[in-house]
Formats: structure tokens, sequence, C-alpha cells
């Protein structure tokens, strides 16, 4: 397995890890916040308070080299998702509530980049884009507007976002990330400050539940990541300041019932994602300055205790690297 990580350190923020040879490369980049691997090529956000960048890299025998790097109007760009059938990056900008696209040619260079901007609705508002994912057609998109309490549905024509209907949650409950369930009639959706799962239904464009991913309620938790294993029908989510992972089991009718939260082997797990044999849960500890590899039992419960741990500062994000 290869794995890329970041990190918010002041040096050595990306490094190329590799099982049994440990670090095989490192650069520094400013606040690499965000992965997204495809095929050779990796895409890495920049997220820093003067403009958005995105630096494209190839996978070489000596580790990453860089190709192309572009940077647009925006601020403190947090996320990053990739639609192969358009060539289209597209960016979530926290800070400046931009939602950003730039295109991919097939030698890695990025072009054409686009500024879109979601408006907040009322004065006491702030927009804040955070994450956003195509469906497996890539003919839709979904964006996550955390400081609007809203999500955004875009058709994708030929590249070009063309906007939808609007989905608005209860307000402050400040949605954060988002995933579909395996034939993507419904939405899974975290949301950082109430620390819920909202069950919503594309087909029947209805909340079917809202359920907690904590015991009870704590001011001092705010979640941060939610993964989905079609292998273990299980959902996992994260919480910072809690420092717990939840495991919920998906239903027949797509609700969730929560089996379990756990505590973590770290503290503030920012990012989460799933290895690709379904056969750990990989966590960016931001306080801990780790990252984690927790195994996953034949019911798909997580086992911190045993975890594999891969140190750099401020841990942020990682993706898995085709070997």
């Amino acid at each position: 397995m290869s794995l890329l990580i970041s990190g918010y350190g002041d040096t050595s923020t990306l490094k190329l890890w590799k099982k049994a040879k440990g670090c095989l490369w490192k650069a520094d980049l400013p606040s690499p916040s965000f992965l997204v691997a495809y095929q050779s090529f990796v895409f890495v956000a920049s997220e820093t308070k003067k403009n958005a960048c995105v630096y494209s890299f190839k996978q070489t025998e000596k580790g990453l080299e860089l190709i192309s790097q572009l940077s647009v109007e925006g601020s403190e760009l947090c996320h990053l998702s990739f639609s192969p059938r358009h060539r289209l990056l597209v960016g979530s900008c926290w800070g400046s509530g931009q939602l950003i696209t730039m295109n991919f040619q097939e030698d890695g260079q990025l072009s054409n980049p686009t500024v879109l901007y979601q408006a907040p609705v009322s004065a006491n508002q702030v927009s804040r884009v955070h994450c956003s994912l195509f469906n497996g057609e890539e003919s839709a998109l979904y964006v996550i507007n955390l400081g609007l309490d809203c999500l955004y549905q875009y058709s994708v024509q030929e590249g070009t976002l063309i906007e939808g209907k609007q989905i608005f949650f209860p307000a402050g409950v400040a949605p954060r990330h988002a995933v579909l369930s395996e034939e993507e009639s419904v939405m899974y959706i975290l949301t950082e400050n109430s620390n819920e799962v909202f069950v919503y239904s594309l087909l029947e464009d209805r909340f079917l539940q809202t359920i907690s991913t904590l015991d009870s309620e704590s001011p001092d938790s705010h979640c941060s990541a939610i993964v989905l294993s079609t292998t273990h029908q299980k959902l996992y989510t994260a919480n910072r300041g809690e420092d717990c992972l939840s495991v919920f089991s998906i239903l027949p009718d797509h609700r969730l019932e929560r089996l379990s939260t756990i505590p973590c082997n770290g503290e503030i797990p920012r990012h989460m994602i799933l290895s690709n044999d379904e056969k750990y849960l990989i966590i960016a500890y931001q306080g801990s300055g780790y990252v984690s590899f927790v195994s996953l039992d034949p019911q798909g419960i997580p086992h911190p205790e045993n975890a594999l741990n891969i140190f750099l500062p401020h841990a942020a994000c990682m993706a898995e690297l085709p070997d």
C-alpha cells in the first residue's frame, strides 16, 4: 500500500509512505489541506487566506513530480472533488464561500478556472463552502455550504455546472461532509455543530432520519468526517473534542442504527478514509500529529488499540495511491 499524507506543519508537509518501506518522498507546500488521487496523478489543495491554489503531481519511480499549479480567487480552500468524465476539478473555499472549478488536461496541466459564489440569504450568515461530491455517472454535483446550512444540487453539462434546487437544514447545525448510499438514492450528511447524521432521500426529496453521533450532547464536540463501507454495510463518523468514532449499521430502509461510540487513539481526528480493500479506517489526527491505520474486524468494527501510526505534524489528509 502507498499513501500520500499531508499536514499543516512548517516543513515536510507532504509525505509519500509505502508499507514496509516507510517514507519514500517528501516536499514542502503551504497548508496542503486535501488530496485527490486519480490514476497516476494527485491533486493537492492549499488552504491559505491569500488565494485558492491547486497543485497537480504525477507519480514517478522517485516519488511525485510537480506538473502544474493554478491559483484563483478564493481563500482557505479545504476540499477537492474530481470528475474523470468531464476532466473537472471542483474546490470548496471555506474562507470566502466560493466554489471553484478548473479543467485537468491529459498531461496534468490545470486550466480554465471559474469561480461561483454562494451568497448568504440573510445578513447574519457567512457563506462557507465546505465540500462537494459527484454522483457515479458524474451528471450531478452536490455541494455543502456549512455557513448557510444548505445542500446545493448542480447538474453537470459538458463540464459546466448548472445550479438546481437547494435543500436547507435547521439553522446552525452546520452540514460539513456527505456520502452517497451504494445505489445513490440516499445521502448521509454529517453536521459539525449538532453532531448528527441527516439521512436524506434523493428520490423522495425529504429527510428520512436525523440521528446523533454521541450518547449525550457535548458543546465541545464537532464532527469532522464520515465514511461509508459497502462491504460491511456500516457508516463511520469522527468527532473532534470528544475524540471518538461512531459506528452505524445501515438498515434495509437506509436508516441508521448507532452500534457504538469508541474512543479514538489520537486527538482531533480531522479527516478519515477507508482503505481500498476496506480493511482499515485511515485517520488523520491533527492534534496528535500522525495518520493512523485502524483495523476493522470481520463485522466492520474498528479497533484503535491495534493501530499503526505514521507521524506527520498537524496531520490533515491522506490519499491511497496505486502501487
